[in-house]
């Protein structure tokens, strides 16, 4: 597993991203870093991305999914985790690691 050399990082700048409208996705042979950046404009989310993942080409096709549970299907499908990360005092951003 790529884990360990790899950091997915996910700042939420929404409250809740839940409210973000079902997508369809369909990338063919796409930059990971590429489709976490459309993702997250869709979700209206931040995702950042280490350099040596965003490089890696993918194939992901999803119909009318929240734009996170698409991101978290695209890290399953890189063989990423994305974990919560605890809030700073007095910042309410979402972020996942």
């Amino acid at each position: 597993m790529r884990l360990a050399a790899v950091v997915l990082l996910l700042a939420l700048t929404v409250l809740n991203p839940a409210l973000a409208t079902p997508t369809d996705f369909n990338f063919k042979d796409v930059e990971v870093g590429n489709i976490c950046s459309t993702i997250g404009v869709l979700g209206k989310f931040n995702v950042i991305v280490c350099a040596d993942v965003a490089r890696a080409r993918l194939v992901f096709s999803a119909r009318q999914v929240e734009p996170l549970d698409a991101l978290m299907d695209v890290a399953k499908q890189a063989n990423l985790q994305v974990c919560r990360v605890p809030h700073e005092a007095g910042t309410t951003t979402t972020t996942f690691m």
